[in-house]
């Protein structure tokens, strides 16, 4: 017992050295001399898997270089990621087949290996564009941690998607800044170079991984404050160490619906709708638990993330296809008519029934015919709420206020649509 520990020590102590020196040695000297296969060995061995973990964590944030040796980069960086996600792939099977048979060591490492995927993919995706069918695995190993019950593997698998999917839109940006511009001729080479990579990984994104993050990401919307849930996830706790809290958390959130949104409009029009069909269950129920309230809130928050990206300047309506229009326009105002079909009365509820009316303003912006009625059920809202001077929670007149900054909301959104509505009510 005693030499086994002894020859544990020996094994920590060298995985020590290694991970210092790997933090200077190019990776091809790394993969030379056997070190990469050396610790992809280890991480198959409980005691000493965390401190092989780090050794590729190290490896993984490196830039890919530019001189003769990227060839043998791109190998090595081939081989890290085949060693990764063969032990990825192990924990995502099981957890998947047999969840309670995961213990929290096994967690542990399995957050270390996605932190260290995460750092791979957001750095050196590059190095296996070349192999489709590997890179589409990589990326479906990503969207299952993203997917996963536990809030750590599906935050370090959030950083992930919102490197990879926000690249094409850099990419536009990049071109677009370029233009034909013929004094910065190598940044316009180099832009190129860049978008062809990005569009590379682009291609393999599939319309089923663009809805199944948009779910996952509605869903995961709550903060458990004692009466949330979400189902079989495992949602934001202030419990969690070592991460932002939960506003930045979210806003990581409705940053990714809107990168989304931004690309695949219509696809992110139907889920965000469909979401908040769920959360409002039986329109016609009076009152909503705080559960329910909490919930109803969050899907406010990511429609409200989609129109702007769609109708507030992300998407270039200039350019957006006459189907995609007809289609955008028909889930929106099949959604707006659903609003103005409720007869909610109750103050909560009359809140977040008018946040939702000020949510599609941008929308309003382009379609002026709809703006009248919601003039007018904001102000059916209005005359709903009872005067009462009783009320010790003030209920009423606290969700009073909050219609009245809606109407402002939407004046700002749906700029000049609005103003000839407001005249014809106040001069009535």
């Amino acid at each position: 017992m005693d030499l086994a520990k002894q020859h544990a020590g020996t094994v920590t102590a060298v995985l020590n050295a290694v991970n210092a020196y790997a933090e200077w040695v190019p990776v091809t000297d790394l993969a030379k001399y056997g070190l990469i296969h050396g610790c992809g060995s280890l991480l198959s061995y409980s005691d000493f898997r965390l401190h092989a973990c780090e050794f590729f964590k190290v490896i993984c944030q490196r830039k890919r270089p530019v001189d003769v040796a990227v060839a043998e980069y791109d190998a090595a960086m081939c081989n890290i990621f085949q060693v990764l996600m063969n032990i990825s792939q192990q924990f995502l099977t099981r957890s998947g087949m047999q969840p309670s048979s995961i213990d929290e060591s096994e967690y542990e490492f399995a957050s270390c290996v996605c932190e260290t995927m995460v750092a791979l993919g957001s750095s050196n995706m590059q190095c296996i564009l070349a192999d489709g069918a590997r890179t589409f695995q990589f990326l479906q190993q990503m969207l299952e941690y993203y997917q996963h019950y536990k809030i750590t593997l599906h935050f370090q698998s959030l950083l992930f998607w919102l490197v990879v999917l926000r690249e094409p839109s850099k990419s536009k940006s990049i071109a677009r800044v370029s233009g034909d511009n013929s004094a910065a001729g190598n940044s316009a080479s180099t832009g190129d170079l860049s978008t062809e990579k990005k569009k590379g990984v682009s291609v393999f994104v599939t319309d089923e991984i663009y809805s199944t993050i948009l779910d996952v990401s509605f869903k995961r919307m709550l903060k458990n404050n004692g009466s949330a849930t979400s189902g079989l996830l495992e949602i934001w706790s202030e419990e969690l160490e070592g991460k932002s809290d939960f506003c930045n958390y979210r806003t990581k959130l409705l940053d990714l619906i809107k990168v989304i949104a931004s690309q695949r409009s219509v696809i992110a029009a139907a889920i965000v709708v469909q979401r908040i069909n769920v959360v409002f269950g039986d329109a016609n129920q009076a009152t909503k638990s705080p559960q329910d309230l909490d919930a109803m809130e969050g899907a406010q928050l990511g429609l409200e993330a989609v129109v702007n990206a769609i109708f507030d300047g992300s998407v270039d309506c200039g350019k957006t296809d006459l189907d995609t229009k007809s289609q955008l326009h028909k889930i929106f105002e099949g959604l707006l008519q659903q609003l103005l079909s409720l007869k909610w009365t109750e103050p909560n509820l009359a809140v977040i029934h008018g946040h939702y009316l000020d949510a599609l303003g941008p929308f309003l912006k382009h379609h002026p015919d709809a703006v009248a009625s919601v003039v007018n059920k904001l102000f059916e809202l209005l005359t709903s709420l009872p005067i009462t001077f009783q009320d010790p929670s003030n209920n009423s007149r606290l969700a009073r206020l909050q219609i009245c900054s809606s109407f402002i909301r939407i004046s700002r959104a749906a700029d000049k649509a609005l103003l000839p509505h407001m005249k014809v009510r106040l001069s009535s």
